[in-house]
């Protein structure tokens, strides 16, 4: 039977909770790693194989970019209006860049990725495989 709760931070060491909340708050691999006292190369790592961390992380970018959507919707109205006035006045600029970042353009990209520790580990499965294929291949001279 599939799992169909989410990873959350708290489903994750301290340690990788700590990056996760850091990496969320816009601070660099670098930096995320030298707030929890840890090296680059470990958060390097947990991003490439660590399904409940990559999964936590994922969780948590989606929530981050939920809740900005939803700020932005409540500017939608006044967007709306400043489009009309804009519109109107020749300049439709300002008014796109809201309505484009509330999504209700195209463009805006959602982040993807798994949520759930299962997922997660499937997608790591396939990307070995994937690397294991082009490194076959490429040792065949494809």
């Amino acid at each position: 039977m599939r799992k169909s709760a989410k990873t959350t931070p708290t489903d994750v060491t301290p340690n990788q909770a700590r990056v996760v909340v850091s990496l969320i708050g816009g601070a660099t691999v670098t930096k995320a790693a030298q707030e929890a006292g840890i090296s680059r190369r470990t958060v390097n790592n947990w991003n490439r194989t660590d399904a409940k961390f990559i999964a936590a992380h994922n969780q948590a970018r989606i929530e981050l970019f939920e809740a900005a959507r939803a700020r932005l919707l409540t500017l939608v109205e006044a967007a709306f209006g400043v489009v009309g006035q804009a519109i109107e006045a020749g300049d439709v600029r300002t008014a796109l860049v809201i309505l484009r970042g509330a999504g209700l353009l195209s463009g805006q990209v959602e982040p993807a990725g798994p949520t759930d520790e299962e997922e997660a580990e499937l997608e790591i499965t396939e990307r070995q495989s994937d690397l294991a294929s082009r490194n076959m291949f490429a040792a065949l001279n494809f």
